[in-house]
């Protein structure tokens, strides 16, 4: 949305690894008035706005006013360099922190106004909506189920999604460790509806926990987007051991063999070195990329140089929590 919302500490956007979607879209665009750039544009014009208005608007934002002229069923098959684009798939999460929260964004002028736009059919896949808490029924009745269709964590139990907090090992000196966020997505071979094996379920997720284990993460966030992916989120500090790395690498080798649930893993992970050391990105980089060709070993500063860790709220230089002494923290 266009505002702050404090509602939700988790705005998580990615480069889709399925790009297919955008492709059709290119595909499908075959006059000047589909054009993305220029269909808003006809639009107005066939509304009765002045085409000289309408040229002002696409001036102001880059675009050639010029081919209005042309008329809006004007074929783009002459004009491919001035008309070339390319539409990219974006994968959103957002994960909310309580009913009430959750009731005043689903309202806001500025949410009412996006989520016509997102979920257009030629903009949008279905949103894949999970319950973890115990929202109000009113919320439950007027937006969680009727709007965004939403699962119940009763149907996937052995699962037990959600996003958990942990503070990192107290003996790490988190000015000295290079900082890492992975994003990775555990694709699965049938649609989590159709898994009516618990026990798969639960050796999945059993293998999901001992690699969060592994690397003490302080940060977790285990969510389906969708019905054949699980989106796995962790962050942890890593002090130059190798055999971390390796164990952990192993670790995910293990999900993807042990289980016959999961397909694959790719993604991609972020690493924020410290003191600019970028040998341990290429020391990172070897030990992933021999098993696991499809995640992207990324230069978090170079990433961040050029904005394209923008989807990520929550900053992994950010590796510890701030703890409130007023507080009484429980482990759940």
């Amino acid at each position: 949305t266009g505002r702050d919302t404090p509602c939700t500490p988790f705005y998580f956007f990615r480069i889709s690894h399925d790009q297919s979607l955008a492709e059709e879209m290119k595909q499908s665009v075959k006059t000047l008035g589909d054009h993305p750039h220029y269909k808003k544009a006809f639009k107005t014009i066939s509304m009765g706005i002045p085409i000289e208005t309408a040229k002002l608007r696409l001036e102001r934002d880059g675009m050639i006013s010029s081919l209005l002229d042309l008329g809006a069923d004007e074929p783009i098959g002459g004009h491919i360099e001035e008309l070339s684009f390319n539409p990219v798939v974006v994968d959103l999460s957002e994960v909310y922190l309580d009913s009430r929260a959750f009731f005043e964004h689903a309202e806001s002028k500025d949410y009412m106004e996006g989520y016509g736009e997102l979920m257009k059919p030629s903009l949008s896949l279905a949103p894949f909506t999970i319950v973890l808490g115990t929202p109000e029924q009113s919320i439950r009745d007027s937006i969680i189920e009727p709007v965004l269709k939403a699962k119940s964590q009763k149907e996937y139990p052995p699962f037990n999604f959600g996003v958990v907090f942990l503070p990192p090992p107290k003996s790490v000196e988190l000015n000295e460790c290079t900082k890492v966020l992975y994003d990775l997505s555990v694709n699965l071979t049938n649609d989590l509806d159709s898994v009516s094996d618990t026990d798969l379920w639960k050796s999945c997720r059993a293998a999901i926990d001992s690699v969060l284990y592994l690397v003490s993460a302080n940060i977790s966030i285990v969510m389906p987007t969708s019905a054949r992916s699980i989106r796995l989120i962790f962050s942890h500090v890593w002090n130059g051991n190798k055999d971390i790395i390796s164990e952990l690498v192993q670790s995910l080798q293990n999900l993807i063999q042990g289980n016959d649930l999961v397909a694959g893993i790719s993604g991609q992970l972020f690493a924020f070195v410290h003191n600019g050391e970028k040998g341990e990105i290429d020391i990172i980089r070897k030990l992933w990329t021999p098993t696991f060709s499809d995640i992207q070993i990324r230069d978090a500063q170079l990433e961040e140089a050029e904005n394209r860790c923008a989807g990520y709220v929550l900053h992994p230089l950010s590796a510890s929590l701030n703890e409130d002494s007023t507080v009484e923290y429980v482990k759940v």
